[in-house]
């Protein structure tokens, strides 16, 4: 697991369904803000800034690279 705070790049969505699959957080910018179930929490970044929405994604490590 990448470390809390860590600037990761979204490389793969494969593991979030068909239907919720959304290509557009490809190659986004995210912070990781918290782990859960061997799993990363992450928040995108908007014009320079971490997002404050409700939403949050969960990644495994494949499917991030470190900034």
């Amino acid at each position: 697991m990448y470390p809390i705070g860590s600037k990761v790049t979204i490389k793969s969505v494969d593991h979030l369904g068909r239907l919720q699959r959304p290509k557009r957080l490809l190659g986004r910018t995210a912070v990781i803000t918290g782990h859960e179930d061997g799993m990363n929490e992450v928040a995108l970044i908007h014009f320079g800034k971490v997002s404050i929405g409700a939403v949050r994604w969960m990644f495994n490590d494949s499917d991030l690279s470190a900034e």
